[in-house]
Order: structure tokens, then C-alpha cells, then sequence
């Protein structure tokens, strides 16, 4: 096959899909289980990757009370957060920012996929302050870090990993000076022992979804008034 063959056909399929009334949120489920399947599409422990954006898009859907076009751009872009970085290697193709725009994802989706997706050499406090300066990928990049650091996952972190998580964590909450405040001051009451120092809670044994959806709420990555 061409090199772009299958990005393509994959293009056609989802306007296709389009065209038929699915749901924006179902056409990005279905662009990151075409994209994150195969022999290659495993995470570090060997599980299908595509369970990662799965538990990833469950959190963000945990985030919000009621529906909303934050809330159905937010799942849709925690579908698909991982499609550019990772394309290369699990589909053998890289699928680009332009094809997402072309399978009819909102510029806003789309721009909140591509600030996800780490490119090589990219500074990363850089990279850090430009999730954090949009919504969207700030929701996503606080849910993606909630299931990397979980203990379902936590077991096939190295080191040099885990301390890149808790800078990636850290960095994220600064950003918000309100967040940070309720971070540091309220969260103590979930984790016995915890005052001052900013270390991602994920890592606690406690972890569960709910424990990381209410912490998330608490610091303010979901404006709930």
C-alpha cells in the first residue's frame, strides 16, 4: 500500500460515518480504535493501547454534571489525544492535524489534540504552558495523567517516568493560581498525611476513578459553577 493509503481510507470511513448523523464523540472512538490497533498498539504493560484513551475519555465524561459543548469537545479530544503522537508507530502512518480536520473535527478539538501531542525536541515547560493556556487540553492532559499514574498503570513506570509525570502534574496546577490554592490548602482531607508539597495524589495506593474525578473537580481543571 502507499504511504497514506490507509489515512485516507480512514478519512472516507469517518465522513462517511459523518454523513450518516453519528455523533461527533462515536467518530473519535472510532478514529482511536482504527489508530491504536494491531501488534504494535500495546502500552508498557502489554495491554491493547487503545484502553488507555478509553479510561481517559470515562474521566473527562465523570468530570461534568450535565452535557455540554466543553464537555462533548473535551471526550472527543480525550478519544483522540493520543492519534497524532502516536499514529506513527500503531498505524503506520502518521494521521496529522489537517486529516482530523478533514474527518469534520472542530478546529477546537482539533487544535486541543495537536497542543496534546508532544513533538520531539519541544521544550517542555513550552509544552506545559500551552496545554495550560487551553481548556480543553488542559482537561484531557489533568484525566491523562490521572490514569497513567493510577495504580493500574503505575507498575510499568520507570523512574525517570514517573518523575517526568509528577513535573508534567506539578507544572499543570501552578499554572492556575486559584487551582493551586485549592490544591495545596483542601486537599489534605483525601490523603492522610498530605500538606504542602506538591506530588501528583495519583500515586496514592487509595487511587479509584472517583477519588481522581473528585480531586480534579476540587482543583478547579472543571469550572463547576
Amino acid at each position: 500500500m502507499a504511504e497514506r493509503d490507509k489515512t485516507n481510507q480512514l478519512i472516507l470511513e469517518v465522513k462517511a460515518l459523518k454523513a450518516q448523523g453519528v455523533p461527533n464523540a462515536e467518530a473519535a472512538e472510532y478514529v482511536a480504535r482504527e489508530v491504536h490497533k494491531g501488534p504494535n498498539a500495546l502500552d508498557k504493560s502489554g495491554v491493547p493501547y487503545i484502553e488507555h484513551p478509553r479510561r481517559v475519555s470515562n474521566i473527562v465524561a465523570a468530570l461534568f454534571s450535565e452535557h455540554s459543548k466543553l464537555e462533548a469537545d473535551a471526550y472527543s479530544a480525550a478519544w483522540l489525544h493520543d492519534v497524532i503522537e502516536d499514529s506513527g508507530k500503531h498505524f503506520g502512518e502518521q494521521v496529522t492535524k489537517d486529516d482530523l480536520l478533514q474527518m469534520g473535527f472542530s478546529s477546537e478539538v482539533v487544535t486541543a489534540v495537536d497542543l496534546l501531542s508532544k513533538e520531539p525536541g519541544v521544550v517542555e515547560v513550552e509544552y506545559l504552558e500551552r496545554i495550560a493556556e487551553n481548556e480543553i487540553a488542559r482537561i484531557v492532559k489533568f484525566a491523562d495523567l490521572a490514569d497513567n499514574t493510577s495504580p493500574l498503570r503505575r507498575t510499568g513506570l520507570t523512574s525517570m517516568r514517573r518523575a517526568k509525570y509528577e513535573r508534567y502534574w506539578n507544572s499543570l496546577v501552578i499554572c492556575d493560581e486559584r487551582a493551586y490554592k485549592d490544591f495545596v490548602t483542601g486537599i489534605d482531607n483525601q490523603v492522610t498525611g498530605y500538606k504542602e508539597h506538591m506530588v501528583p495524589l495519583y500515586f496514592h495506593s487509595g487511587y479509584t476513578i472517583d477519588f481522581a474525578v473528585g480531586l480534579l473537580r476540587r482543583f478547579g481543571a472543571v469550572d463547576r459553577t
